[in-house]
């Protein structure tokens, strides 16, 4: 009976690495667009779903697409003998960059080595109130392993906003700035710093994954041109005084991809 089992996991496993040696790179497509909820797209693929490329696309606003740039993948089979498909990914365009791999397991999407650098204004994309601000310049994401599952969130990342803007300013650029995520299971840490810059933002907060539930508090002032900064900071949050605002965000944010 041992023996019987060995075989038909073996065979299941052949079987597997048959269908993704085999499969169309537009099963990739397919795939891309089910796991981020339609956000993201891909067109004009060649290869085959164990390697391939492709135009890669992101649902900007509801009435338009951007392109980001060619994207390249290629599975690594050595994975789907621990019942995981792990894909390396690189996408090289003058506006964008990313490289890491993603890996998919039952209720499972983990991100390794991803080192990352797109246009601050791809944020709508994901949340659209963030149309509201008109976020300018660039944002580099880093992380060596961060891993989204039904027992919550484990590992780390940084996110760092370099010559930030918004359309609400005249300042430009309104400073460098630093979001460091950290997953603790059941909760994720998060915190925000100004690195430099003429207006400065700082705070905490904490995302549960089950749930969905992030809460932010946090703080904004001017250490100068404060005139300028008016306009954004009404929209930040109250006065506190002294030109300092206070910043509370309450929103859910849930990890679909794994439910």
């Amino acid at each position: 009976m041992k023996r019987t089992t060995r075989y038909l996991v073996l065979g299941a496993i052949f079987y597997l690495a048959f269908l993704v040696v085999g499969a169309p790179s537009a099963w990739m497509a397919q795939g891309l667009k089910h796991f981020s909820q339609g956000r993201l797209g891909l067109a004009q693929t060649s290869g085959s779903l164990w390697r391939g490329q492709g135009e890669l696309f992101i649902a900007f606003n509801s009435k338009e697409d951007r392109r980001l740039g060619r994207i390249e993948w290629r599975i690594e089979p050595w994975w789907l003998l621990l019942g995981r498909v792990q894909t390396r990914l690189q996408i090289s365009a003058p506006d964008a960059d990313l490289r890491g791999a993603v890996g998919l397991a039952f209720r499972k999407v983990a991100v390794r080595e991803l080192s990352a650098t797109l246009p601050a204004d791809l944020a709508v994309a994901f949340y659209s109130p963030a149309m509201l601000f008109g976020a300018q310049g660039r944002v580099q994401i880093k992380s060596e392993e961060l891993e989204f599952g039904g027992d919550g969130v484990r590992g780390g990342a940084e996110i760092l906003w370099q010559g930030a803007g918004s359309r609400l300013s005249s300042v430009s650029p309104l400073g460098d700035y630093r979001l460091s995520f950290a997953g603790q299971g059941k909760l994720a840490q998060i915190k925000l710093e100004t690195v430099r810059g003429d207006l400065m933002l700082g705070g905490e907060g904490q995302w549960r994954p089950e749930s969905g539930a992030l809460q932010f508090n946090g703080s904004a002032r001017p250490a100068a041109h404060a005139q300028e900064l008016e306009p954004l900071l009404r929209v930040l949050g109250p006065d506190q005084g002294g030109g300092q605002r206070s910043i509370s965000v309450n929103l859910r944010l849930a990890a679909a991809a794994t439910r």
